[in-house]
């Protein structure tokens, strides 16, 4: 026991010097953003009202205080944001409003919570998977110092971490609330889980896929009755979250700016971006391929399509007709929440054209599923382990540095990673029985 007390001390204080090393060389390009956004309104001698609708004005302003500004850390992140790229909800600038106004200290803080949210997502998953909260701390704590999409997502300073941690606690809540008490007798548990899809979705959007398989997985567990009040709470709270921008940037037209703008980005140049950290699956397939990157959306999901279809097949119970039993192999799929949220996580990564490589962070959510003794697949384990390792980018990157390979063997570990997560999906799928919890 004691020993165990010192590894994990030694491993803490490890990852702490690591960290404080990584703020040392941390650019913050995306925090810049965030951040800037509401900064920038606050020193504006003219009136700023929405981001999307005047970003060179918001450019301008932050132009010109970091010409004035002794702060290094701006600077550098200013160098490559001299034109803003605002893609970001108008609820994210919002948020980050509430950081100070200077910047190195507002990374900082920033990067602390990362990692806060980080560890303690861990520990969540450690309660769902192993019913022991401390379980994983020891691995936390080795991928806070050696797993890659951490690392980028900390110097990017991105949302990463908040969507992993927002999403285990969607997972806390299913496995020791929802599932434990009858559709009628947890309303407020069913409240805050649609609450958090909801804050999730309207931060940033790269989940919808998630957010929308965990609200399904909500209605086939507490039925439609319930489904519907705790829709029509979460509809209040949407609204509240949709006025704030509104309010703090003086326009009732800030989303609606902001999806048009989203409208008229030029995402062409986002997709020839292999070697600058787009590792979207799509992208590699069409380069093999040949083809445009439409063409290998289609083909790969009609393949992760088909493959589902055919573990639907094998779930059969074949007690009625064939419709009706695929409908119940796929409604029993939909009513486990670490296979629902695993599905969408998966889906996601494999078939959006644009996969920062800090997007990689929350396939850990469906990793540590396939490590939990719950898992209905013999092979899970080793799948599991199979995806962190080579979404870590740490064996490439060695393979990299020592052999010569080329960047292209991050990309492929990458996405072979993400093949391992689906054989473990489609193994529950076709499993004839619901796993059961640990």
């Amino acid at each position: 026991m004691k020993t165990n007390i010192l590894v994990v001390a030694l491993l803490a204080g490890l990852a702490a010097l690591v960290t404080i090393g990584r703020f040392q060389v941390a650019n913050g390009v995306d925090f810049y953003q965030y951040w800037g956004v509401g900064k920038a309104q606050k020193w504006s001698s003219s009136p700023l009202n929405s981001p999307s609708a005047e970003q060179e004005k918001y450019a301008e302003v932050l132009n010109d205080h970091v010409a004035h500004s002794a702060d290094l850390r701006l600077s550098k992140a200013n160098e490559t944001r001299r034109e803003l790229e605002l893609l970001q909800t108008p609820l994210c600038y919002s948020f980050f409003t509430l950081l100070p106004a200077n910047f190195s200290l507002a990374l900082g803080i920033f990067q602390i919570i990362q990692v806060i949210l980080f560890l303690s997502a861990l520990l969540m998953l450690s309660a769902v998977s192993y019913g022991n909260w401390l379980r994983l701390l020891t691995w936390g704590l080795l991928l806070t110092i050696f797993y890659g999409p951490l690392t980028a997502d900390i110097k990017v300073g991105n949302l990463n971490c908040l969507h992993l941690f927002g999403f285990a606690s969607l997972l806390v809540l299913a496995d020791r609330v929802l599932a434990k008490h009858a559709p009628g007798s947890a309303m407020g548990a069913s409240m805050g889980f649609m609450a958090i899809l909801i804050f999730l979705t309207l931060m940033k959007p790269n989940w919808n896929l998630v957010t929308v398989l965990l609200a399904a997985y909500l209605w086939a567990d507490r039925g439609t009755a319930i489904f519907a009040r705790v829709a029509a709470a979460g509809a209040v709270f949407g609204a509240v979250l949709l006025t704030w921008p509104c309010v703090q940037f003086d326009s009732w037209m800030v989303w609606q700016d902001w999806y048009r703008y989203l409208q008229s980005w030029d995402s062409a140049s986002m997709l020839v971006r292999i070697p600058e950290g787009n590792y979207a699956p799509v992208l590699l397939v069409s380069r093999i391929l040949g083809s445009s990157v439409l063409t290998a959306v289609v083909l790969l999901g009609a393949l992760l399509a088909a493959s589902l279809l055919i573990a639907l097949m094998m779930a059969r119970e074949k007690k009625a007709s064939f419709g009706k039993d695929m409908a119940r192999a796929a409604i029993r799929s939909l009513r486990d929440p670490n296979l629902t949220m695993a599905t969408g996580i998966t889906v996601t990564l494999l078939l959006s054209p644009l996969v920062w490589f800090h997007y990689y962070l929350i396939s850990l959510i469906p990793a540590f599923w396939l490590l939990s003794p719950g898992h209905p697949w013999s092979q899970a384990h080793r799948a599991g382990w199979i995806a962190i390792i080579l979404t870590s980018n740490l064996i490439t990157g060695v393979m990299r540095i020592w052999f010569g390979f080329t960047y292209q063997i991050t990309y492929v570990a990458a996405a072979f990673g993400l093949v391992a997560l689906w054989a473990g999906i489609l193994a529950a799928v076709a499993a004839p029985q619901k796993p059961q919890r640990p």
